[in-house]
């Protein structure tokens, strides 16, 4: 009987000791990810992207895994890496690998208050293991992780950086059937660079000419119906307003959005269009000497026309106080 007890423990054991050992073989190995902005090169909006050179760091102690090897840059092109560093730190007890890159990331910029847009730069690496036994945790090494603050950007500065961590979904086992799509899950480290105009006056540059349009249609208004330039003079702002618009199509992306820029020029269109319309009704009843009806909607005109230009000026502080 004691024999048997004995077998039975032993047994028991065995299996703890096993499932214990098995337990800790399949816990996540902990890689520490950092990385530091060198520099921004280029910032295009046209092609929906944007150039960098960045060191990552990766930091892990398991000897079976390379997360220098396995990661890659979501939505990013790298166009050259070299390792400037590889070896134990903190005693032996961990591996250090320090990664320099230059690459081209693609985004999806927002347009809707250029040009007084403020835009977020996105890193994002995740590990890329083709194994599905290997199982990377990815952590933020916030202790060692420093401000991008001597970079330059043309036309740019830099507002905040942010760096976390997120968990990303699989839609899909990739044909590995023992892989539970509802809970696979790939960690994702993400560092955000928030930046924003050096000045507000390379906004206005862009906008020169729509604001220099709707200042001819200002002073059309205060001339008189029976002036020839009554008409010339919104024709002028038209073609000026339609060659912007032809220049922000070249400068932006496609997008169903509307710019700051875009609803600039669409306004001084609207603006043009009623003077048209309102100043042959003021012509029509000057020739016909109906001059208090003539005078009456110049007055309301030039009246509607201020309203208008007051409210836009307001939305417009708003958008660059943003």
């Amino acid at each position: 009987m004691l024999k048997k007890s004995l077998i039975l423990l032993l047994t028991f054991l065995s299996m703890w000791l096993s499932l214990d050992t098995f337990a800790k073989n399949h816990e996540p190995s902990k890689v520490y990810v950092g990385v530091y902005v060198e520099g921004i090169r280029s910032i295009s909006y046209n092609q929906e992207s944007f150039t960098g050179d960045l060191t990552v760091w990766f930091r892990w102690k398991d000897k079976d895994i390379y997360p220098n090897k396995t990661f890659k840059l979501k939505n990013a092109k790298i166009n050259s890496q070299k390792a400037v560093f590889s070896g134990l730190v903190n005693q032996g007890e961990e591996h250090l690998e320090i990664i320099d890159i230059s690459a081209t990331f693609f985004t999806k910029w927002d347009i809707t208050h250029f040009p007084f847009d403020n835009q977020t730069l996105k890193i994002q690496i995740e590990e890329d293991e083709d194994d599905p036994n290997v199982e990377v945790l990815y952590l933020s090494d916030d202790q060692n992780i420093r401000p991008s603050s001597d970079v330059e950007i043309a036309s740019w500065k830099i507002r905040h950086e942010k760096s976390y961590v997120t968990c990303n979904k699989f839609n899909s086992n990739y044909g590995n059937p023992s892989t539970n799509i509802d809970n696979a899950c790939s960690t994702q480290f993400n560092h955000n660079i928030d930046i924003e105009k050096k000045s507000e006056l390379i906004g206005f540059k862009v906008l020169i000419c729509p604001i220099v349009a709707i200042l001819l249609l200002a002073l059309g208004l205060l001339l008189p119906p029976s002036e020839g330039a009554r008409i010339g003079i919104p024709t002028t702002a038209a073609f000026l307003l339609i060659s912007s618009q032809f220049i922000l199509n070249n400068l932006l992306p496609p997008s169903i959005g509307y710019s700051f820029a875009e609803k600039l020029i669409s306004f001084g269109l609207l603006q043009c269009l009623l003077l048209v319309i309102f100043t042959v009704l003021s012509v029509r009843y000057y020739k016909n000497n109906q001059l208090d009806l003539s005078l009456k909607i110049d007055k309301n005109l030039l009246r509607v026309a201020v309203v208008l230009d007051i409210l836009f000026a307001i939305y417009t502080v708003y958008v660059i106080s943003l």
